[in-house]
């Protein structure tokens, strides 16, 4: 899983990026992110809390996860949680 997540976490940049100017300097913003790794190795059932899980970062960390894939294996569903802290950008006018 470790390994996976190293992989694809490039894609997740862009997301981070974009919730980064939407936020106002010096806010910082921590999301927790769950997801459930399947037997074919895609996941499912990626979320933030409930009542983020509609705003634009995580409609875009959704859209991420359709991508990534982990190795096939037998046994139950993994349950996947990773942390991402977001800080603002300053934005520069000129």
């Amino acid at each position: 899983v470790k390994q996976v997540n190293e992989h694809f976490a490039p894609l997740m940049q862009q997301c981070l990026a974009d919730q980064a100017k939407r936020m106002t300097p010096p806010d910082a913003q921590r999301f927790e992110v769950r997801w459930v790794v399947v037997n074919d190795g895609r996941v499912a059932e990626p979320h933030l809390r409930r009542d983020l899980d509609e705003i634009p970062f995580a409609k875009c960390v959704k859209a991420q996860f359709a991508e990534w894939r982990y190795p096939r294996y037998e046994g139950e569903y993994q349950n996947v949680e990773q942390s991402f802290t977001v800080t603002a950008t300053e934005r520069r006018t000129r």
